[in-house]
């Protein structure tokens, strides 16, 4: 028990967190799903768009579509599984939080995968279905023909999980992992002599990571697009969730679309900018700068680096979308529209990263509250307009400042004022990482 409470108290503020973000926005959700299918004809539109196989990959089988009610609609869009024994397996393999988070988001990501192509073989699941964890949860059929034996399933494997965790916990020693650690080379490579090699090598697992998942996402997200039309006549209120009304209705989805890739871009931007904290705690930022680097020169050129990463993953994504809708409308010419449009989301990317900055630069125990932003701006992205949220609070998204390109025209000034707003938080960034002490 002391344990515990060690480990809750060191944790309580990320518990808290994570806790309030994942209830409110489930608590949130409910209602807005019910304002905006509030009769049988609407939740039967939607429930027409599930049979499509880019629906059902994303979000599983769809059990009592014949009669899609307000339940069944809820457990299928939030149904969710449990992993927290397989993170307990994959920190036993590693010494490295971020390397034994990364197996455990593989292993879900691989789960998922074969979920949705068993789920896409049989609209119930198939039997490939079964072999994912995440079918377990979404089988019980909630509000359809409830059944609660696969929660069985799902409750084994994490004691067996845990049990196994539990074993190699015994067989590791202390602050290191089960897989032996590769020894360095003995000669460092040109690029790693310098503060942007050295950045681009620490970030490219998370920067090749988050570009396969968007452009993945973008695909399956713009394969759906000639599918909304007949939703849209029966549900307005899902016109106007996309922007129906700017343009024809397939521009304007993946304009829609777009906007959600660019927060995951943001996510990515963000993530990279904190990982300077980790590199002070670790002691890399005092032994760079006993080379001679200065500290603008190392917490700039980082900067330099994620804010070109992130453009590149605007880039992927935004082609990605470009290849869905393309591909599903029979239309070539939106792929370079939909590429290029991507683009008009760097200046908000870079708010985020740069809020980022200047916490990390005057208030680094706090920096984690960049993510808070994010949240917010996702939050605001995926249900602010079915809410109908104050112009103020949904103003503090930079992407909802974004013109929704290509459904509209760019326009300048907001791209100018997010530039200027970014550029302010960058330089306000760096005084304070010159300021402060190292690792404070």
């Amino acid at each position: 028990m002391a344990l515990v409470r060690l480990f809750l108290r060191r944790d309580r503020v990320r518990i808290v967190g994570w806790v309030l973000a994942i209830g409110s926005t489930v608590a949130a959700t409910v209602p807005a799903l019910e304002a905006t299918y509030p009769d049988a004809a609407s939740r039967q539109a939607r429930a027409a768009i599930l049979v499509n196989p880019s629906a059902v990959m994303m979000t599983g089988p769809g059990f009592g579509l014949e009669h899609y009610t307000f339940g069944a609609m809820v457990a299928n869009e939030l149904s969710l599984a449990l992993f927290v024994a397989v993170a307990a397996v994959t920190t036993q393999v590693t010494a490295r939080a971020r390397s034994a988070s990364g197996m455990a988001v593989a292993v879900l990501a691989v789960t998922f995968v074969v979920r949705g192509i068993g789920d896409v073989l049989d609209p119930l699941g198939s039997w490939l279905s079964w072999l994912s964890p995440i079918a377990w949860a979404q089988q019980t059929r909630l509000f359809v023909d409830l059944r609660w034996w696969p929660l069985v399933l799902s409750a084994a494997l994490a004691v067996v999980l845990l049990l196994v965790a539990v074993s190699l916990a015994q067989r590791r020693d202390l602050g290191a992992g089960l897989r032996q650690e590769r020894p360095g080379s003995s000669v460092a490579a040109s690029a790693l002599l310098s503060v942007p090699g050295l950045a681009r090598r620490l970030l490219r697992g998370s920067f090749f990571g988050w570009a396969i998942s968007l452009f993945v996402m973008g695909v399956a997200f713009g394969s759906l697009a000639t599918s909304l039309q007949d939703m849209v006549e029966e549900v307005p209120e899902v016109g106007q969730w996309i922007g129906a009304g700017r343009g024809d209705l397939t521009t304007a989805f993946g304009a829609a679309m777009l906007a959600f890739l660019a927060l995951g871009v943001g996510g990515f931007a963000v993530g990279a900018v904190l990982r300077l904290r980790t590199e002070e705690e670790t002691g890399r930022v005092e032994a760079m700068l006993t080379t001679g680097a200065s500290r603008l020169g190392w917490a700039g050129a980082w900067f330099g680096v994620v804010a070109v990463q992130a453009v590149l993953l605007l880039l992927l994504a935004g082609l990605g979308l470009g290849l869905g809708v393309g591909a599903a409308a029979g239309e070539s010419g939106i792929i370079g529209r939909i590429t290029v449009a991507a683009l008009a989301y760097t200046p908000a990317v870079l708010v985020l990263a740069g809020f980022a900055l200047a916490l990390l630069g005057w208030l680094p125990r706090a920096a984690s509250l960049a993510w808070a932003v994010v949240a917010w701006a996702v939050f605001v992205g995926w249900i602010g307009a079915l809410l109908d949220l104050p112009g103020v609070l949904v103003g503090l998204s930079p992407v909802r400042h974004t013109p929704a390109v290509p459904a509209e025209s760019a326009s300048a000034a907001p791209l100018l004022v997010m530039s200027l707003i970014a550029l302010v938080t960058v330089v306000a960034g760096l005084v304070g990482f010159r300021r402060r002490d190292v690792g404070a």
